[in-house]
């Protein structure tokens, strides 16, 4: 999928509607040659991520023969065992965050439980509101880290009772 996806990107004959061009400094040729369309996703955008997640899955696959990722494979199943409790808890924890860190900076912490169109997160962010990239991936292994043993607490309650299943 990656050697078709070169050379069908290499031709601009087929498979994205915008051709890649030459710029004047090498590493905006190559960001212009990797920039394809992703909604609605051309055959480009298939190719390259399809590819890149094939070589990535036998990647993985080789490793765990060799007992490289057995602990993160443990961790990882815990959150996979429990998707959805996941997904519900981690959004009300970052919705705490947010409050939190808005409370704690002195800045409208009401707009975050407001409704729409007076603000809420419909509404995007409030002005001056937002953190760098550090911040943000911080924040994103801490809700991880505080998720993860209520996750595993909720797995084993889980495989208690089975009508805690369908959750």
């Amino acid at each position: 999928m990656i050697c078709m996806f070169f050379l069908l990107r290499w031709s601009n004959l087929y498979g994205d509607p915008r051709p890649w061009t030459t710029e004047a400094l090498w590493w905006r040729t190559m960001l212009s040659f990797l920039n394809v369309q992703k909604y609605p996703p051309s055959l480009m955008f298939l190719l390259v991520t399809l590819g890149c997640a094939a070589l990535l899955l036998a990647g993985i696959e080789e490793a765990e023969e060799h007992g490289i990722f057995r602990g993160i494979r443990n961790v990882l199943q815990v959150f996979g065992k429990v998707p959805f409790f996941y997904f519900l808890i981690h959004i009300a924890l970052i919705h705490l965050f947010a409050l939190t860190l808005a409370l704690v900076r002195g800045q409208n912490w009401r707009w975050w439980v407001s409704e729409f169109p007076y603000g809420g997160v419909v509404t995007g962010h409030p002005i001056g509101y937002g953190y760098g990239l550090p911040i943000i991936f911080a924040i994103w292994i801490l809700v991880i880290v505080i998720c993860y043993p209520v996750c595993r607490w909720y797995g084993t309650i889980r495989r208690r009772y089975s009508i805690l299943s369908y959750f």
